[in-house]
């Protein structure tokens, strides 16, 4: 079974979400990212130990797509420069980026993956 990391957005009383349903289970590889886009924004999504979690799909060292890169042991790698990041926090472990990426809340409906884009970056 999946799980999800669901959060929910405050801002003051009201709570504002932007769900997207982007995928299924079955389109996810443990092994490498699934690359989607909602509109202008580029997301990657990972199975980690039975858990679905979503970040930017750009690197934050030279803005290259993550597709293609290389899931392993809760992190990602980036193919083109090696940055790597941690998947569940976007933080960088190591390699040339300073600058972490960004993540999503997600959830799991009936099979389908849906992200949350209410704090979306404009650069995305």
């Amino acid at each position: 079974m999946y799980t999800t990391q669901e959060e929910t957005h405050n801002t003051g009383d009201q709570v504002m979400a932007d769900w997207h349903k982007i995928a299924t289970i079955d389109e996810i590889d443990p092994e490498e990212p699934l690359i989607v886009s909602v509109g202008d924004t580029v997301i990657a999504v990972y199975s980690v130990e039975a858990e679905i979690f979503a970040t930017s799909g750009i690197c934050g060292h030279e803005a290259e797509c993550l597709e293609g890169g290389y899931v392993e042991d809760g992190t990602v790698e980036c193919p083109y420069h090696s940055a790597v990041f941690n998947i569940k926090t976007g933080e960088p472990i190591e390699g040339p980026s300073a600058d972490p990426i960004q993540t999503y809340p997600v959830k799991l409906d009936d099979g389908a993956i849906s992200v949350d884009l209410a704090d979306r970056k404009e650069a995305d």
